[in-house]
């Protein structure tokens, strides 16, 4: 399942009550949609890694770390949202714009704005956009060649 195949049957106040739940649930929710891991092996000794809890409140919370060398990984590695430096929950408010409201960079930035007055930048938009448009390409372009409708 994508992120636009998960926003296609929200609404905005479903998403609130969504990203109001505690981080652990929205990451079993993530999971269960096949949009995390739910385990990951070691890439230098290809141990099956186990999960921790991460002591600062962060997105995702928690991690994966190898029991026989030591390693670190994020709960991101290997999915969609592993190169994106955005809480979860601006992000997805931001994924739902891109999917139902065309979001401009103001609509987006009135959106995304913190207490503090900070907000997305305009270089951060473009890579967003670029980011989530090639993403969804490329995983739309593999379901057609999977299909048969494309060569490789």
């Amino acid at each position: 399942m994508s992120p636009i195949t998960l926003f296609s049957k929200i609404n905005r106040v479903k998403l609130e009550l969504f990203l109001d739940l505690p981080m652990t649930h929205i990451v079993a929710h993530l999971r269960a949609c096949h949009l995390l891991r739910s385990s990951l092996s070691c890439s230098k000794c290809n141990v099956p890694c186990v999960e921790y809890q991460k002591v600062a409140p962060s997105w995702p919370g928690c991690g994966w770390r190898c029991p026989s060398c030591y390693c670190n990984y994020s709960a991101l590695t290997g999915s969609w949202f592993a190169r994106m430096r955005l809480d979860i929950r601006p992000l997805f408010r931001m994924i739902y714009s891109f999917c139902w409201e065309q979001a401009s960079l103001r609509s987006l930035q009135h959106e995304l704005r913190t207490p503090d007055g900070s907000t997305l930048s305009s270089k951060s938009f473009v890579d967003y956009h670029r980011d989530f448009f090639f993403s969804f390409l490329q995983r739309e372009h593999i379901a057609y060649q999977e299909k048969g409708m494309l060569k490789a």
